[in-house]
């Protein structure tokens, strides 16, 4: 009984009357709901209704039953490319591609370019990705009368570094020492003595 269904649903597809198709898929899958081609002719039943998440849900179950079925990994790919999981879709139509080493299925060739065309579109239109943070290390010693620090920067304009460790030293009595020209270069640094410590000016 199953098998009939099928086959009224394949003749519903030849005549191009899709949702005709998708009640005679949907008969043999009552039938019997263990056979991954019912679910497989569903979904591009689906595809052809431009039912996207249907059609998605049904090759995965064919797939469920059977991992490397062609057919329900190209239309899985489809669905997905539909949906715009570009990346997604890109790895269930290179599975079905390792797969299809006969060329059988003649979908497979147009949807794999067409995606690969798509995502490469999309790579060069994404902007490129900010600079990492300036590497900062700090080293210092201290004698009686000085105190002597080394500050090692990298990927840091020389003229900014300047203007930050100037600003912060200056507008905090030197209590303050910092090379982070984001926050220095909005507002003024406030003073902060040591803890125990009372902050005065030269002349006070």
């Amino acid at each position: 009984m199953a098998q009939e269904h099928f086959s009224k649903g394949n003749q519903a597809f030849v005549d191009e009357d899709y949702a005709e198709a998708v009640k005679h898929y949907t008969d043999a899958i009552g039938d019997n709901p263990e056979h991954a081609e019912y679910y497989s002719s569903r979904s591009y039943a689906y595809l052809r209704l431009n039912n996207y998440p249907d059609a998605l849900s049904d090759a995965v179950k064919a797939l469920n039953i059977s991992p490397k079925n062609v057919n329900a990994l190209v239309r899985k790919g489809i669905a997905l490319y539909n949906l715009g999981q570009l990346e997604e879709s890109m790895v269930e139509l290179e599975a079905a591609k390792a797969l299809d080493k006969d060329n059988q299925n003649r979908s497979l060739p147009e949807w794999y370019e067409k995606c690969s065309i798509d995502l490469e579109k999309k790579k060069a239109s994404e902007p490129p990705p900010p600079p990492p943070p300036p590497t900062i290390r700090y080293d210092w010693y201290q004698t009686e009368a000085n105190v002597v620090v080394t500050i090692l920067v990298k990927k840091l304009p020389q003229d900014q570094f300047k203007h930050t460790v100037t600003d912060t030293t200056q507008q905090s009595g030197g209590t303050v020492l910092s090379t982070n020209w984001g926050d220095i270069g909005k507002k003024n640094v406030e003073v902060k003595p040591p803890d125990g410590m009372e902050y005065k000016k030269w002349n006070q």
